[in-house]
């Protein structure tokens, strides 16, 4: 199976990630170095926005490829696979940044933080004037990290704030339906899904309860609220059971290892807390309508 590249910045996999990290730089000064072809890859803990003013350029996103011939934001969040083909005259700047400043800048807004962990595209014609304000505000971070201004810190996170804030409502503006949803809501449902990704990466349930199985009622419990009333949370955030909600996580981590890693199949399912691989070849092709092995033979 081909190995997919996982970079701090494209083609590079030796720079430091601190918890504050940012860099902005034009798209061309990367990709004419790599002849215009950014190849699929990945970044762990990195999430980029990356803004496109002019030129045409194929856009590759985990399985689907689109061609995309007018300005546009692409919103990408950590570890989701991603490539261009970009053209010569193709003018925009990328923005790369921690998950961990994303979330300090962030933590006040948890319904802007909710919409951006699926990767986006938004058009300038939604909105040409917040997209020109998104543009403009590309730039002044990139001003801000190369001189060294008086306040600097301050400037930047308030420029990165107000792009997320930019960039939200330019979704809101274009969602084909709308809904309010409860802030209280949206933070639990954050925790719940924290839970969720916290127990399928061996960091919860620890010691003495370390054979504890993931269920509803005790990730309800975890977080001081019945099962009834994280249905509602599910229900209200996501028109989604938490049963739902745990097994389209559980689907997607065994998408990224089939995709991103060369794992048996068994090792998969023991990853996953499946104590029968072919228990979890049934439930995974159950879900996408194909085994593991043919979903990997794609």
């Amino acid at each position: 199976m081909k190995k997919i590249d996982n970079y701090v910045l494209y083609g590079e996999t030796t720079q430091e990630i601190i918890p504050e990290f940012i860099h902005c730089e034009s798209i061309e000064a990367r990709s004419r170095n790599h002849d215009w072809v950014i190849k699929p890859h990945l970044h762990n803990r990195l999430y980029q926005f990356v803004i496109i003013e002019e030129g045409n350029f194929e856009f590759i996103c985990g399985p689907t490829k689109q061609y995309i011939t007018e300005p546009c934001l692409i919103a990408m969040p950590a570890n989701t696979l991603h490539g261009y083909l970009f053209t010569p005259d193709i003018k925009g700047m990328v923005l790369t940044l921690s998950e961990e400043f994303i979330d300090v800048i962030l933590n006040p807004q948890p319904q802007i933080l909710l919409e951006i962990e699926k990767p986006r595209v938004i058009y300038s014609s939604w909105n040409n004037e917040r997209f020109g304000l998104m543009s403009r505000l590309f730039k002044r971070v990139n001003n801000e990290l190369l001189v060294e201004y008086d306040g600097k810190p301050l400037a930047i996170k308030s420029y990165v704030s107000i792009l997320f804030v930019e960039f939200y409502r330019m979704i809101l503006e274009n969602k084909h339906s709308t809904f309010q949803v409860v802030k209280t809501n949206i933070k639990l449902f954050r925790a719940f899904v924290t839970q969720i990704k916290s127990f399928y990466s061996n960091r919860l349930f620890k010691g003495e309860n370390a054979d504890k199985k993931l269920t509803v009622a005790s990730l309800a419990n975890t977080l001081g609220i019945s099962s009834v009333h994280l249905n509602r949370v599910c229900q209200d955030v996501a028109s989604k059971s938490p049963i739902q909600v745990i097994h389209e996580y559980i689907i997607s981590e065994a998408v990224r290892y089939l995709e991103q890693t060369d794992y048996t199949i068994a090792e998969i399912s023991y990853k996953l807390k499946f104590e029968d691989p072919a228990y979890f070849s049934r439930f995974f092709k159950k879900f996408t309508g194909k085994s593991p092995t043919e979903y990997r033979q794609l």
